[in-house]
């Protein structure tokens, strides 16, 4: 692709002012979005001024909260606000060419074809400057970085970039309010500068690797440490969920049950206070919550049922446990007696082996959970227990 040429002005060059860091991000190719409360009629070539303002305390929270502006700078090798600082100010830093301006309605309401926004600039590829190194020819090429997106009303208007170029920053360059112009002294300066980064004859400062990579490790940890904090938060309500769907016990005895919790409820007695309704527990409940006086309701109710339904998979499986023994002391007792009388030439070895047989196949039948139990008597009986 051919070089993007700048033509020397007739005029003053149009200038923006606009807060470090996006001032950078801007001619870097990677914020392709200006959003401000005004429009503009100007189209065209413009240079991107950085203010004064010392990168502010807003900035590093958005940094820290917002995951894809987080990136972004991690592709600069920003590690903190103290890059942030260090980036040029008061100077102008670049040109880029304003191609369009619309309010924020129009990502709703336009299509991506629609007049001057032909593209879409939160989507569309960025591009930047770069000297072939074997023709010594300029040429765009795709930015690998990360865009910026950005955040805007619909009554906010969008201004759409490209054909970003960072220079050699002119230093000691006040700001204005606006798009201003520069005079000719500085005009013809910053079409200068922008021809050598054009030529390669100046190189914008490359992105130390290793701090981008360090950069974006600790984005990851800090972006993997929330995201896992948010997972941890789905698991613990799906699991409440869950767990209070296998809590639920049959009609009768969830009928039993509440009418049991309501008797100790009157004994017992309910405060209430900012925290809820605050049951006072006996001492048999003490011990259960660590010797606290008082819980919600909920969370008494919650741990009766874990308890209820502890102690009856604990007589359950005592219960399956008797039955099954007892069926065994029967096979056992019968292949003996059938010893005696009918067979036998049976040893005392092939009895065991059958009655370890069936043990198997009982074993295999509790897997599939074929086994019943006699849930609701047992039940009602540990209801009573526990309160």
């Amino acid at each position: 692709m051919g070089c993007y040429s700048i033509p020397k002005p007739d005029l003053a060059v149009r200038v923006l002012s606009v807060q470090q860091p996006f001032a950078t991000l801007i001619v870097r190719g990677v914020k392709r979005v200006e959003v401000r409360s005004w429009e503009t009629d100007y189209r065209g070539r413009m240079a991107i001024h950085a203010s004064s303002a010392v990168p502010s305390q807003e900035i590093q929270r958005e940094w820290y909260d917002d995951r894809a502006t987080g990136r972004c700078f991690a592709d600069q090798g920003w590690l903190d606000r103290e890059d942030l600082k260090a980036l040029p100010r008061s100077a102008i830093v670049g040109t880029v060419e304003l191609v369009g301006v619309d309010t924020g309605e129009w990502h709703a309401g336009r299509s991506a074809n629609d007049q001057l926004f032909s593209f879409n600039p939160f989507t569309d590829i960025r591009e930047l400057i770069e000297r072939d190194a074997h023709t010594g020819q300029s040429r765009r090429v795709q930015s690998p970085l990360q865009p910026l997106q950005v955040d805007y009303k619909p009554s906010d208007f969008l201004w759409a970039l490209r054909h970003a170029v960072e220079i050699e920053p002119v230093m000691e360059v006040p700001g204005k309010l606006n798009l201003w112009n520069l005079n000719d002294a500085l005009s013809a300066c910053v079409v200068e500068r922008e021809e050598k980064t054009q030529r390669g004859d100046w190189r914008p400062p490359q992105v130390d690797r290793k701090r981008r990579a360090q950069a974006i490790k600790e984005w990851r940890e800090r972006w993997l440490s929330a995201l896992e904090l948010e997972v941890r938060a789905i698991e613990e309500t799906v699991g409440r969920k869950r767990e209070a769907r296998s809590l639920e016990f049959t009609a009768e005895v969830e009928r039993r049950f509440q009418e049991t919790l309501a008797r100790y409820l009157a004994e017992n007695g309910v405060e209430h206070g900012d925290g809820g309704e605050q049951v006072r527990l006996d001492r048999r409940l003490r011990r259960v919550f660590d010797g606290r006086e008082t819980v919600s309701r909920a969370e008494l109710e919650l741990e009766l049922r874990r308890h209820i339904k502890r102690e009856v998979e604990r007589e359950r499986l005592e219960a399956r446990e008797r039955r099954r023994r007892r069926k065994l002391m029967k096979l056992l007792l019968e292949l003996r007696k059938r010893r005696k009388f009918s067979d036998p030439e049976q040893t005392e070895e092939q009895i065991k082996a059958k009655v370890e047989e069936e043990l198997e196949r009982i074993l295999d039948k509790v897997d599939r959970g074929e086994e019943e139990d006699e849930e609701p008597e047992i039940l009602t009986k540990e209801i009573q227990a526990a309160l």
